[in-house]
């Protein structure tokens, strides 16, 4: 007859042990406990997406006011400097191979004759298209600031004609949830989901693949856990190690990028909570069928991080990709993660704007946590 409570204390026994073998393994440790914060200052500061101080080389064959405001428009933004002064268009491509310069505006000789003239005037902007992400912002920021700089030119024509052009409808833009356009903002929870990958996932499926390697695992399939205790007892250990990483991710964010949580914090730790367990369950899945700690690695890296760079999201728009890929994303829960985590820390909304993700992070635990008792099963019999 089983004691009361038998059941809490061998999870408890095989908590604590899991506690001193994750002590002493000294590499593994430095994974859980610094990896995140590390990656999390490596990845927000080195990947960005925003365009800040690109050199402009200026081929200016005009040498009027005109052509030096036209300059001096896009160097008062944060998103151009000055680079360098060209004597000729035939210098610009060099300039462009070398990246000294990643724009040529080019103003044609007359410019300033033919804007007082009132006649159409060619303005030539060279963009260096080898980062095709850069150059799309970059022609859209010098079309913006060209565009605004041409329409105050018309303004000043009609009122020095005593015209008053009264135009149709007033558009007035407004950014809501990210108002700075900081990529960092939009990143943070895509790192969030990428480094509980690498906690949860795959350092449960080494773990379990070491027991059977140091022929450990007999020695539990002998004692009185059951396949259910034993995985609470393997998992609770890495669950509250990735909890603490996802907060001190988090929190991290907050004091480098800026990044607050918008949203309740309970529905931020029930998404949380779900992921990590799906994700352990996932790496005791793959625990069970690698032979060894590298094909486990392996395994756990194919199944679990690269799906969350390729598919969630976090690098490339879902909505851009092919219809099978998109298709097939739904089956990682990384997607179903990284939107939750985007409506609640970065928009501030509620569960009702995301409950199917929710739903989809459901479904998947489920899924896995019965694969993986299954496994765990036959393993024990």
């Amino acid at each position: 007859m089983k004691r009361p409570g038998g059941a809490a204390r061998r999870i408890s026994a095989m908590v604590r042990k899991e506690f001193i073998q994750i002590s002493r393994d000294k590499r593994s440790l430095g994974i859980l406990i610094f990896l995140p914060v590390f990656m999390l200052v490596m990845f927000g500061y080195a990947l960005t997406f925003d365009i800040s101080e690109s050199p402009v080389a200026i081929v200016d064959e005009d040498q009027t006011a005109a052509s030096r405001s036209l300059a001096d428009a896009l160097f008062q933004t944060q998103f151009f400097s000055p680079g360098p002064v060209l004597q000729s268009v035939r210098d610009a491509a060099g300039i462009l191979d070398s990246r000294k310069a990643t724009v040529v505006l080019i103003i044609p000789k007359g410019f300033s004759a033919d804007i007082t003239a009132r006649r159409v005037t060619p303005v030539q902007v060279l963009i260096d298209g080898s980062n095709a992400n850069e150059a799309t912002m970059i022609k859209t920021y010098t079309e913006q600031i060209i565009g605004d700089w041409n329409a105050g030119i018309r303004q000043e024509f009609l009122n020095s004609r005593g015209i008053n052009l009264q135009l149709p409808f007033d558009i007035r833009a407004r950014i809501w949830y990210n108002p700075e356009l900081k990529s960092s903002i939009y990143l943070v929870p895509g790192l969030v989901v990428y480094i509980l990958m690498i906690t949860a996932v795959i350092s449960t499926a080494v773990s379990v693949v070491k027991e059977r390697e140091r022929r450990t695992l007999e020695q539990l399939m002998i004692s009185p856990l059951r396949p259910m205790e034993m995985i609470a007892g393997k998992t609770l250990p890495y669950l509250l190690i990735s909890l603490g990483a996802a907060y001190a991710i988090l929190t991290a964010g907050y004091f480098l990028f800026g990044a607050t949580i918008k949203g309740s914090h309970l529905e931020l730790f029930l998404v949380v909570f779900l992921f990590l367990l799906g994700g352990l369950a996932l790496g005791l899945v793959v625990s069970t069928v690698a032979p060894n700690q590298q094909v486990a690695f392996l395994a756990a890296t194919f199944l679990s991080v690269l799906p969350t760079i390729l598919l969630s999201g976090f690098m490339f728009p879902i909505d851009s990709m092919p219809w099978f890929l998109q298709w097939f994303s739904y089956i990682f829960p990384a997607r179903y993660f990284l939107e939750s985590l985007r409506f609640i820390v970065i928009k501030g909304a509620d569960i009702t704007a995301y409950w199917t993700d929710v739903a989809g992070l459901v479904i998947y635990l489920l899924i896995l946590v019965n694969i993986a008792r299954v496994k765990l099963n036959s393993i024990f019999r």
